[in-house]
């Protein structure tokens, strides 16, 4: 049973030509932090998500269940005044920023609601690559830096879409939430949330 979902994943059917879509979508994401001091400054922080991905309807009987294979990119970063300066002219400011890189599999259903209107639910579910770094930065190039580490977890992403669809295309917005958890060592990490709200765009293949 496990080797056949594997191989249903890894393996689009031979109707991709058909079915086949490729999506990219981009907006706003806001990154949520539970409890840990040394992140505050980026607990809520606004940031900018980015997505490409391929799917595919794996099924003749059920055409409007969706898989498919995505790869999101988020960046969030902070930066404020230390208090100290840099030869007596330049302040120096302290940063912190974390990226997620996330590969991940979906299942959606597409489900029409007028000629050319749609909305599609499902969920996502794959790696989450997350990336911490911070120091100090003079002039906006960095000056010193004192923390830079990489964490995986596993990551699950329930996500919504709707909008319009012509015969090659469809485009509308999308939303999603992502629930993680990063440690990062040095007593850095914990349960994380982001929250997506974007513009996205689909051509069939």
């Amino acid at each position: 049973m496990l080797a056949a979902m594997v191989a249903l994943v890894l393996a689009p059917p031979a109707r991709a030509g058909a079915d086949g879509e490729f999506g990219i979508s981009i907006g706003y994401a806001e990154l949520s932090i539970d409890d840990d001091p040394v992140l505050d400054d980026l607990d809520d922080q606004g940031g900018l998500r980015f997505e490409p991905r391929f799917t595919w309807a794996p099924s003749e009987d059920l055409p409007n269940l969706r898989l498919g294979i995505g790869v999101g990119f988020s960046f969030f970063y902070d930066e404020e005044d230390s208090g100290q300066d840099f030869g007596g002219f330049a302040d120096v400011e302290d940063f912190e920023e974390i990226s997620f890189i996330i590969p991940e599999f979906q299942v959606t259903w597409r489900q029409p609601l007028a000629e050319h209107y749609f909305i599609e639910g499902g969920v996502g579910i794959g790696a989450v690559f997350g990336y911490f770094r911070a120091g100090q930065v003079v002039f906006d190039e960095l000056f010193d830096q004192d923390v830079s580490e990489w964490d995986l977890a596993l990551g699950i992403r329930p996500l919504l879409r709707g909008g319009y669809m012509s015969e090659r295309w469809s485009a509308g917005l999308e939303g999603s939430y992502l629930f993680t958890d990063l440690d990062f060592g040095h007593g850095i990490g914990g349960n994380m949330e982001e929250l997506y709200i974007g513009l996205f765009y689909q051509h069939k293949l």
